[in-house]
């Protein structure tokens, strides 16, 4: 047999084209270069599309089942969750319930059981049961306990502020007559030496005081002032500290003698009055008493200024 004609009839089994029909249209003798195109579609043609479609038909199926499967799996699965979940919300044992229809018939009688209410049929108990009553009702109260944080902070500020006023005016009173004591130069005129003491003053206001049983605790940055030796530092050291590098003092005359003579222990005699003084009572006779007198702070510390200066004039540092 010709090996051409012998290759079209296996071609002829692939696409169940029978013999006879390539028999009819080929013969015996023929060569390769005498078929034509033509030819092979007449035998081939509607063959082959018989076959790819019988091929893509089965395809098809074969997909069409692979993707039913998948839908089973994934429709099986959450079938499986649901359940799962149901039954661990209701709290039910497996035997209770199987399959889901049975779980949604249990869902079903206990909801009957309880009927979901209306708003008209709420009470204020139901009202105050609902999360979004209970969150606005949290916000509420925060609202109010900040609110309420804040004024007693305010308050208490307050109260700190004026109780720091009230006892500065006490300390401001006995570091002023401590300051006076130190004899410093002021200027002449009234008006700049009223000045220069109040600014003199103003440079004590930034530490803390606290009067206990008549002494003055004195802190800074929250911690007790104590000098070298772990001694609480006084009023009288503090105001010293401060003034001596801003001011210079005056140093006493040697009138010792002089006063001696005039027998009246440092006094040079003239312990009256001044005309125009407010103070009415008994000047001191010396150097302690004129202390005593200026920290006395039952005397207007106007008067405790006309003492301290009528001191500086007739009484020696003795």
């Amino acid at each position: 047999m010709n090996k051409l004609l012998a290759l079209l009839k296996e071609l002829g089994k692939a696409f169940n084209v029978p013999d006879e029909k390539i028999d009819a249209l080929v013969t015996e003798d023929i060569k390769l270069e005498d078929l034509k195109s033509d030819d092979l579609a007449k035998l081939f043609g509607d063959a082959y599309r018989e076959k790819m479609s019988s091929i893509m038909k089965t395809h098809n199926l074969e997909k069409e089942k692979s993707k039913n499967e998948g839908y089973q799996a994934a429709e099986r699965k959450i079938k499986t969750d649901v359940e799962k979940l149901i039954k661990d919300k209701l709290k039910l044992d497996d035997a209770e319930a199987e399959t889901l229809d049975e779980l949604l018939d249990i869902v079903a009688t206990r909801h009957a059981e309880k009927p979901s209410k209306k708003a008209a049929d709420l009470t204020d108990d139901d009202v105050k049961k609902h999360p979004a009553f209970l969150q606005a009702e949290r916000a509420w109260k925060k609202q109010i306990q900040d609110a309420k944080d804040a004024a007693f902070k305010a308050l208490n500020d307050l109260k700190a502020g004026y109780a720091k006023k009230e006892t500065f005016a006490t300390v401001g009173d006995k570091a002023l007559a401590a300051f006076d004591a130190l004899k410093p130069i002021l200027s002449t005129d009234p008006t700049r030496a009223a000045n220069q003491r109040a600014d003199f003053l103003r440079k004590l206001e930034g530490y803390d005081y606290e009067i206990v049983d008549g002494v003055v605790i004195i802190s800074r940055d929250g911690q007790v002032m104590e000098d070298d030796l772990k001694n609480k530092v006084t009023l009288e050291t503090l105001v010293k500290q401060v003034a001596e590098p801003l001011y210079d003092f005056k140093v006493a005359d040697d009138r010792q003698s002089t006063h001696g003579a005039a027998g009246n222990n440092g006094n040079n005699g003239n312990n009256q009055q001044q005309p125009g003084m407010k103070y009415t009572g008994a000047l001191p006779k010396n150097q302690q008493e004129l202390l005593k007198l200026t920290n006395d702070q039952t005397i207007p510390l106007e008067q405790r200024q006309e003492i301290m200066a009528w001191g500086e004039k007739n009484l020696s540092a003795a």
